[in-house]
């Protein structure tokens, strides 16, 4: 794990589930004027599991995190219909 803080944070991200080696995580925080610009880098060894479902998650994950900043709120996530 690499950690500069107010700047930068590297973790390894693995989900317990498949058996695909771990990834990397990277987020960087850059503050612009009176906000700040997060930035998230996932890095995979090819189109793995974890890759097609980190497509999926990651951007619920910071609009949830944007939400709760902005509001004090969860977003609301409705639940997927059964097909």
């Amino acid at each position: 794990m690499d950690i500069v803080p107010f700047k930068r944070l590297v973790m390894t991200f693995a989900f317990p589930y498949y058996n695909d080696p771990p990834s990397t995580v990277t987020f960087e925080i850059e503050e612009m004027a009176e906000s700040v610009n997060l930035t998230l880098i996932h890095d995979f060894d090819g189109e793995i599991q974890t890759y097609q479902d980190a497509l999926e998650g990651w951007p619920v994950i910071l609009s949830g995190l944007k939400t709760f900043i902005e509001t004090g709120a969860p977003l609301p996530i409705p639940e997927k219909q059964a097909d």
